[in-house]
């Protein structure tokens, strides 16, 4: 595995550009979303503070040429 995975990283760097978006430009809303597949990327939004909206079945085509759903998300303030 490599040095920087699993440490945290991508989660904190995640809630840090949505809570300056959010607080210091004023966004109303931030969203994000990714394949069904990458459960890890779905925790490192889950644990930036995001909420899972929904789901969209069949939406990107993966490199073996099956398709996979897309996980969408978002966070307010």
């Amino acid at each position: 595995m490599f040095g920087y995975w699993g440490n945290g990283y991508a989660s904190e760097a995640l809630k840090a550009v949505s809570d300056y978006l959010l607080n210091d430009r004023q966004y109303y809303l931030v969203e994000c979303s990714c394949n069904e597949l990458n459960t890890q990327s779905s925790k490192v939004m889950l644990k930036a503070g995001f909420k899972k909206d929904g789901y969209i079945a069949n939406r990107r085509l993966n490199k073996d040429g099956t398709y996979s759903g897309v996980e969408y998300y978002s966070k307010t303030k």
